[in-house]
């Protein structure tokens, strides 16, 4: 399909349609996430609540296979497609930390569980803290890349696909900016890791 065969106002509907799958699908993760936690703490249902929980990675394939299938049948790419795979890659590389974390604090708040760990404010501990998160987020920005490589090779003509590869330099930035101000800032700013021996 060239694109001057390609009805007017079809790429704002692509994108549109791919902007609402994208919060559909972010909706969905922390309803699927709500109902898992409910049944697996309060109905006491275990199996239910961790078919639930393990049940949302699902939703980022079904984000995947719409939006291949969309680039597939002669879409023009746009920013919405490298959106919709860097919102997989940091779902993937995030996603299960926050599973974790929702879950600790139901627990503790519905099920008597510990207290769930506080973030160390200061120090080395604070640091060691950055420096995973920001481990993740080069994981997710790994993924992403990923993807978008396979969503140029799927896409029904490579020339459309250029608004893929811009989303190299956001990667870029991103990774950069997170180092910034994550762990580049804890070394210069925390008191706390100053006065550490």
């Amino acid at each position: 399909m060239t694109k001057e065969s390609i009805p007017f106002g079809s790429e704002q509907m692509t994108e549109n349609i791919l902007l609402v799958l994208i919060l559909g699908c972010e909706i969905a993760f922390w309803a699927v996430l709500l109902l898992g936690l409910i049944a697996r703490y309060l109905f006491k249902w275990q199996k239910v609540g961790l078919y639930l929980l393990f049940s949302t990675p699902v939703i980022d394939l079904l984000l995947l296979v719409t939006t291949v299938v969309d680039l597939r049948n002669g879409a023009e790419a746009t920013f919405f497609h490298g959106l919709a795979a860097a919102y997989i890659g940091f779902s993937l590389a995030f996603g299960r930390r926050a599973i974790n974390w929702a879950d600790a604090r139901f627990a503790h708040r519905f099920a008597g569980g510990p207290e769930p760990l506080k973030t160390p404010p200061d120090g080395w501990g604070n640091l060691v803290y950055e420096l995973k998160l920001w481990a993740r987020a080069l994981a997710a920005c790994g993924i992403t890349f990923i993807l978008l490589r396979l969503m140029v090779l799927l896409a029904s003509s490579p020339d459309n696909s250029a608004a893929l590869l811009e989303w190299n330099g956001f990667l870029q930035g991103l990774a950069f900016l997170w180092f910034v101000f994550g762990p580049a800032w804890s070394v210069v700013f925390d008191r706390g890791l100053a006065r550490s021996p």
